[in-house]
């Protein structure tokens, strides 16, 4: 088939918008078109992402400039109950309503002089988040930083979603014209695969080993920064990218300010002089195997590398690793799929410290974390024949690993058995220190949606805890919520077009279950806690007093995290006009049962109490307690009108 001929059958390809799964798959997102939009002169965008053309024409004198507008209006409304805590009785709800307001303006300068290929194009998109009203409970508010009150003037979260400028450097230099390429930078939408091992969003990763939420997602979802070198071989139907960004870290010079007891060994302010980078590089090739099939290969590798990584003092655990990855996308027929998997090799450094607290000191000698995640996601949907259905089905395992800062030496107490230097401490200990993490790290993953069929609670949501085991110091358990890592699932969904316009309605519904692929150990509440030795004293110490009852024993609690069922409605009420309903439950599964008591993150509470003495004065003291994680169902109902204009 000539290239001609490719290239019409890709635009006819991307002309027929297919709706699966309750998300629209528009020419932004089917298979083959990528390609073709890149040869069309745009840039390849987000494929797992809606990405809104700008739409209204902006009249103006000049031929040679174009100037296009657009934004969105969407107002949303969710209610969801025991998420955080899985606890009944608990004060564990969100309910809320929200609008996001979105507004561009993009140029083209050049297209005139070039034969409709601009010379430059840039694109700024200002956004804004407004909380009608913002009833966050305790527990949600720690996570989104929200505030709980309803509002008569909301305030407005403003930030810019976008700010990029692009030049084609093909109409600068004509030995570029059969193979266009261009050079962009600023704020925009970049990923690679499905945007698990590296996505557009500037949030994701593990939080425990040094990712920062930062806290305000919900509130201002926006693009990282970034420099993307792009170029097409239209002859051979392959296109690359080239990217890199700073990725975005938390100030770390206020965090050693701020940080009075802890000292590193190593010289601080080298090792703050040096952020956090990523650089990225795939190839997209597009074949016709066969007169009704086409198939996208993308492989790819992120290289992550990070001096700033902080994990209980600044930058005290750099981590550098190297992920590489291939999606093989694919369409035969009225059969649609996709498969994407990933390695990772790496390690992370963990730099040694000393505590002085009165005269107990206490040395952390230096160690190693070799890095080994792996990831797999398949995806597979059918449009029956005849029928206005589309059965799908979805699985996914993300590799874990045992919580990676607990060891058999965490602690050395001088006078108390310890080691009375740091020099005694490493030599002793170093080779027991290195050790392998087994779990995926994924990079600004924050947002992933999935495909066809959607896991809501696990991915849209992201809030359902997904515990690790305790840190013996913090004596909590934190949570994978935050990202795609240790876990398992598999799906199973169908979407229904009940109207002969496929568009205007579709109604699809889902089964999910859901494991970890690194289970904790089990919690026993009758177990005795470690004795004061020197790598447990913190344990003796601190445990009473946080409200830590039993311990953890050497047997694996159950996988099963639990199972989901969810239901998606999306209507066209008018062009460019839809409402959106989503609604899901997820009943927690033997894991939970298995750990509890077991500490939490999410379910540490402080109190303070008041006794009063005879003379009347009250004397104030806090509480911890932390009774873990519950059993009881979690469920959410979610709401959205939104008008792209």
């Amino acid at each position: 088939m000539s290239v001609t001929k490719r290239i019409l059958f890709v635009c006819g390809l991307a002309s027929n918008a297919l709706l699966i799964g309750g998300h629209a798959v528009t020419a932004d997102q089917s298979v083959a078109p990528r390609l073709e939009e890149s040869v069309a002169g745009r840039a390849i965008e987000s494929v797992f992402r809606k990405y809104d053309p700008l739409r209204i024409k902006i009249p103006i004198d000049s031929k040679d400039v174009e100037l296009l507008m657009g934004g969105n209006i969407k107002v949303d409304s969710y209610n969801v109950r025991n998420a955080v805590r899985l606890t009944k009785g608990i004060d564990d709800q969100v309910n809320q309503w929200r609008q996001r307001v979105e507004v561009g303006v993009q140029s083209n300068f050049g297209k005139e002089a070039h034969g409709g290929r601009a010379v430059v194009e840039s694109r700024v998109a200002i956004g804004g988040t407004l909380f009608w009203r913002s009833g966050l409970t305790k527990n949600y508010g720690l996570l989104e930083a929200a505030n709980k009150q309803d509002y008569i003037n909301p305030p407005v979260d403003a930030f810019i979603n976008e700010a990029w400028v692009c030049l084609n450097l093909d109409t600068l230099n004509e030995t570029l014209i059969p193979t266009p390429h261009s050079l962009k930078a600023g704020y925009f939408p970049f990923l690679v695969g499905r945007g698990l091992s590296l996505g557009d969003r500037a949030y994701g990763g593990i939080t425990y080993m040094g990712f920062s939420r930062q806290g305000i997602q919900t509130t201002m979802p926006k693009y990282a920064p970034g420099v993307l070198l792009h170029g097409e071989f239209p002859e051979k139907f392959l296109s690359y990218d080239l990217y890199y960004s700073p990725f975005v870290s938390e100030d770390v010079n206020a965090f050693v300010l701020a940080d009075g007891k802890s000292t590193h060994i190593t010289d601080k302010d080298k090792q703050n002089a040096h952020g956090r980078h990523v650089v990225a590089g795939s190839f997209t090739y597009l074949l016709e195997p066969t007169k009704n099939a086409t198939v996208q290969i993308e492989p790819y590798f992120v290289y992550y590398n990070s001096q700033r990584q902080t994990v209980s003092g600044p930058a005290d655990a750099p981590m550098y690793f190297t992920t590489y990855g291939m999606m093989v996308d694919g369409a035969i027929g009225p059969v649609k799929c996709n498969l994407e998997v990933a390695s990772q090799y790496g390690r992370q450094d963990v730099l040694p410290w000393q505590y002085k607290l009165g005269e107990t000191r206490e040395f952390h000698p230096k160690y190693k974390i070799k890095l080994a995640g792996s990831m797999l996601v398949f995806d597979l949907a059918y449009h029956v024949k005849d029928y206005p259905v589309v059965p799908s089905l979805s699985m996914g395992y993300f590799s874990g690993g045992d919580y990676p800062y607990n060891d058999t030496v965490n602690q050395f107490h001088a006078g108390q058995g310890g080691f009375s230097t740091l020099v005694q401490s490493q030599q002793a200990t170093d080779s027991q220190k290195d050790k392998v993490f087994k779990g995926f790290i994924p990079l600004r993953d924050w947002g992933y949606r999935g495909m066809w069929c959607n896991p809501l609670i696990m991915f849209s949501a992201g809030v359902v805890p997904r515990p690790v085991d305790i840190d013996i110091s913090l004596l909590e358990s934190f949570n994978d919520q935050d990202c795609a890592t240790n876990l398992m699932f598999l799906g199973f969904g169908a979407t229904w077009y009940p109207l002969q316009i496929r568009k205007q309605l579709a109604v699809s519904s889902g089964m999910f279950f859901h494991w970890e692929a690194n289970a904790p150990h089990k919690w026993d509440v009758g177990a005795l806690q470690p004795g004061l030795l020197s790598d447990s004293g913190s344990v003796v110490l601190q445990a009473p007093s946080f409200g830590v009852v039993g311990w953890s024993t050497n047997q694996r609690a159950s996988s099963f995290l639990g199972t989901e069922l969810n239901m998606i409605v999306d209507y066209q009420i008018a062009p460019d006009c839809t409402l959106s309903v989503r609604g899901g439950i997820f009943f927690p599964g033997q894991l939970y049962a298995d750990l509890t008591g077991a500490p939490n993150l999410n379910s540490m509470v402080q109190k303070d109490t008041f006794t009063y003495a005879s003379t009347g004065i009250p004397t104030v003291a806090t509480v911890v307690t932390n009774s873990g994680l519950g059993t009881s169902p979690a469920y959410g109902l979610y709401t959205r009108m939104s008008y792209v204009f």
